[in-house]
């Protein structure tokens, strides 16, 4: 097929449907593909260019390349089965996405967040998480499918052609009406809430007078999982004096307002509501920061931080931790990586050492030497500890 047919054909083709805005992205995308005659079913590392972050909402091929390579791995795929599984990526970042993004990051946490100041990840694929995908593509850190890495020329036919972009024309629609069953389904539910008097109501916030600010982020809780009066904290941006917290589920919610805000950080003691999932907020008046989740449990016991030695911790350094229900194997989190360690059941002991593999993009750079306070924390079978500030210095 010459250039003038496969411009005839595109034509012909895209006045035949009458489509949706998703729908014709997905076709484009299929066209591209389809009559530059490159095959979609691998990733080359030379052409991951990502020129922008993604989150949830965004559209566009960048968004397919990102599926593509989450899906390489069995620890970040998408999904199982169905759209977004392996082969069945869309260009769509939807909520799945943005948890296989949290995979990703939680499992490469000493080369995505540390160098970030971040603990856990967000799903917000950022610089930090581009740059080490790109990195690690081209130096071949993480390993993807690469048979058939030369493009491939096609001997179908024109009539082969089209049942094929038929078919990706059929997906493209069922996509696009599973997003309008969706938002239907949400528009339809709202109307049948009717609001009860706040008097017959556990709830204590007007849910519609809240707006969702980007500039208010949430980026980590010390515990996901604790009981009633566990001292927790917060770490986050767009932190004021006036900032609170906002547990909310469609039961019960909460503002604790009783907080000691430190720069970035909020410490306060979880409040006391009964037994479940709750989406956890920062909350400044009117205004909300994404939210993560957390449970509230009513028999929880896990590992807890009595003592950290020494007070400011280097690389190098010999780190010894005290306190209850540490078990043979423990994983602590620190802003200098992350280690394992065994325990007598109230002490851990641990050397800081050096990572070798942290990106410096080629580059040899001179070390300097920086103070910060962060947090330490450790995790076993039995859950996460309280967060313990410590000074850390990077050399």
């Amino acid at each position: 097929m010459n250039s003038f047919e496969k411009f005839s054909f595109i034509k012909f083709f895209m006045r035949s449907f009458s489509i949706s805005n998703l729908t014709s992205k997905v076709l484009l995308t299929a066209l591209i593909f389809t009559f530059n005659i490159i095959s979609v079913g691998f990733v080359q590392a030379q052409t991951f260019d990502f020129y922008r972050s993604l989150k949830v909402g965004d559209e566009g091929q960048d968004v397919l390349i990102l599926q593509k390579i989450l899906n390489q791995d069995p620890d970040t795929r998408i999904a199982q089965s169905g759209i977004g599984s392996l082969g069945n990526e869309t260009i769509y970042f939807g909520n799945l996405t943005k948890n296989a993004v949290i995979k990703f990051q939680n499992k490469y946490r000493n080369e995505v967040l540390v160098p970030a100041g971040l603990y856990v990840g967000t799903g917000y694929f950022g610089p930090s998480t581009i740059g080490f995908i790109e990195g690690s593509f081209n130096t071949g850190t993480i390993s993807v499918d690469n048979q058939n890495t030369q493009p491939t020329q096609s001997s179908k036919s024109f009539e082969e052609l089209l049942v094929e972009i038929i078919a990706i024309r059929d997906f493209a629609e069922q996509l696009n009406q599973q997003k309008k069953t969706e938002q239907s389904a949400q528009i339809e539910s709202s109307k049948n809430i009717k609001p009860k008097p706040l008097k017959d109501s556990n709830m204590t916030v007007d849910q519609s007078k809240l707006i969702r600010s980007d500039s208010i982020e949430l980026y980590f809780v010390s515990q996901t999982v604790f009981e009633p009066g566990v001292e927790l904290t917060v770490v986050g941006g767009g932190i004021n004096k006036d900032s609170e917290i906002y547990f909310f589920n469609f039961e019960n919610d909460k503002v604790v307002s009783s907080v000691k805000i430190e720069s970035n950080f909020i410490f306060f003691e979880a409040p006391n509501l009964s037994e479940g999932e709750y989406e956890i907020y920062i909350k400044n008046g009117n205004f909300i920061s994404k939210p993560l989740v957390v449970e509230i449990v009513g028999d929880y016991n896990p590992p807890k931080i009595s003592s950290v030695s020494p007070s400011s911790i280097s690389y190098g350094d010999t780190v010894t931790i005290k306190g209850s229900n540490f078990e043979s194997q423990n994983i602590i989190i620190t802003p200098l990586g992350t280690y394992q360690s065994s325990s007598n059941g109230s002490e851990i002991k641990f050397v800081v050492d050096r990572f070798s593999n942290l990106p410096t993009n080629g580059e040899v750079v001179s070390p300097v030497e920086q103070k910060i306070e962060g947090i330490i924390q450790v995790q076993n079978s039995n859950g996460s500890s309280d967060a313990k500030f410590v000074d850390f210095i990077y050399n």
